[in-house]
């Protein structure tokens, strides 16, 4: 999991790990061992919360479903973008006053718009 880049499921198989075997050896270096233990990591709840779930559920791994990776999309857009989408919802919150209501409760784009044009 640590080589496909999902930290978090790699912290769980290291914690199903027998606590006499999470050490140092067979491939694993100290820099290794400092990613999945997470020494001296600021608080995070993919961690602090669901890989402790996942190992007290016996599952293998954790998917993450909340990552903000499109938060940069947005910072990158420009003073302009931010007005636009206001405008925007101005628009169609004209056009379709109930669905609009429905559609800022959903979660991904393509439900909102779905749900605003839905016939």
């Amino acid at each position: 999991f640590l080589a496909a880049g999902d930290r978090p499921s790699a912290r769980v198989q290291w914690l199903q790990l027998p606590t006499d075997e999470r050490k140092a050896g067979d491939g694993d270096d100290e820099a290794l061992l400092k990613l999945v233990t997470r020494a001296g990591a600021k608080p995070n709840e993919t961690y602090d919360v669901a890989v402790v779930l996942a190992v007290r559920l016996q599952l293998q791994r954790v998917y993450a479903v909340d990552d903000h990776t499109a938060d940069s999309v947005q910072a990158l857009a420009g003073s302009g973008f931010d007005p636009f989408l206001q405008k925007m919802w101005a628009v169609l919150n004209r056009l379709f006053p109930t669905r609009v209501i429905a559609a800022k409760r959903c979660s991904r784009p393509v439900s909102i718009f779905s749900t605003i044009f839905a016939s």
